[in-house]
């Protein structure tokens, strides 16, 4: 029973041992907050706009008085401006027919004539002069009332094709697109001197700023359409854009610091719950094994292996006073 009592308080007594104790743990981890913080707020003191509350007015530098803007600038060559061009022009107007899908040969006459307009213009001049307020319910519904004006327009290009030539050689490129108050209906446009890296093709997605004359209501046939459905009518106009190019996104690289502090936070945190998960979690004590095996091979529980060795230390005290009883004797008959 001796032996059993002292291996169970042994193996009840014995704890694992402890590589840090939980005062400096919390110690560190506090530090490592604190070196967080600090980063946090180095990185962000580094950003300009924190700083502008010093310069007053929110750091805004005074407005400028706006300047006068430029001079209109001066066309080369005939223009609508020109008493006589107009009054041709409006003759010829008389000739149109809107809702075609092609333009017929009296048409073509006014056609060249604003394409002659437009190349004697630059695209300043045209967008300066041009009216703002027309709309696409404007050339849909009164085609006659606004024939011959300039207008201007934000497109959303979806096509480019080759449209051919001017009767002075000049490159004209047909573009479709929307705006935002075309409400899905399509403008079409004969662009002059298009710019020569802008996209062409059946399938594209531009934006540009156009420039123009209305001429007619070209008729055409949307793509789902099927034999015998109603022609569309789309505004047709010639002038000039100025291409948009798409620009590449610039990649913010202010908040590369913020996301890898962030990182370290994580990882302190994971490691703190990890090491407070087993510092406060309760220890199991350890158990005895159940089965022991005896000097000859058999397989027995621990309470008969333990019972035999207290057998065995109480026969080895029995014969050890045995035994001095018995030399006791001996010493006595001797005498």
């Amino acid at each position: 029973m001796k032996v059993r009592n002292a291996m169970r308080r042994y193996w009840e007594e014995r704890s694992p041992p402890s590589m840090l104790s939980g005062s400096l743990m919390l110690r560190l981890i506090g530090g490592f907050g604190m070196l967080v913080i600090v980063s946090l707020l180095i990185v962000r003191m580094g950003e300009p706009r924190m700083w502008r509350w010093l310069a007053g007015d929110n750091g805004r530098p005074p407005e400028k008085q706006s300047a006068p803007p430029p001079p209109i600038p001066e066309a080369a060559g005939p223009t609508h401006e020109d008493p006589d061009q107009a009054e041709t022009a409006r003759e010829e107007f008389q000739a149109m027919t809107d809702g075609s899908l092609k333009l017929r040969r009296e048409e073509m006459e006014p056609y060249y004539r604003l394409v002659f307009w437009v190349k004697n213009q630059p695209f300043g001049r045209l967008r300066r002069l041009a009216r703002r307020d027309l709309l696409y319910t404007n050339f849909h519904d009164e085609p006659d009332k606004y024939r011959g004006q300039l207008a201007t327009m934000d497109l959303d290009v979806r096509r480019v094709l080759e449209a051919g030539e001017g009767r002075d050689g000049e490159k004209l490129r047909e573009i479709w697109g929307f705006t935002d108050e075309s409400w899905g209906h399509p403008y079409v446009a004969i662009v002059v001197d298009c710019p020569k890296d802008m996209p062409v093709g059946p399938s594209v997605r531009e934006k540009a700023a156009f420039a123009g004359y209305f001429l007619k209501l070209q008729g055409y046939l949307p793509a789902e359409s099927k034999p015998g459905d109603p022609i569309e009518k789309a505004p047709l106009l010639i002038g000039r854009i100025e291409w948009k190019p798409a620009v590449a996104p610039h990649a913010d690289r202010s908040l590369e610091w913020i996301w890898g502090l962030a990182l370290l936070v994580l990882v302190g945190l994971v490691l703190a719950a990890r090491f407070l998960y087993f510092r406060l979690k309760p220890r199991r004590r350890a158990s005895l094994p159940s089965v022991a095996t005896s000097p000859s091979g058999e397989v027995i529980s621990i309470d008969s292996w333990l019972e035999q060795t207290n057998l065995n230390a109480d026969e080895d005290e029995s014969n050890v006073e045995n035994d001095d009883l018995f030399q006791g004797r001996k010493d006595l008959d001797g005498q």
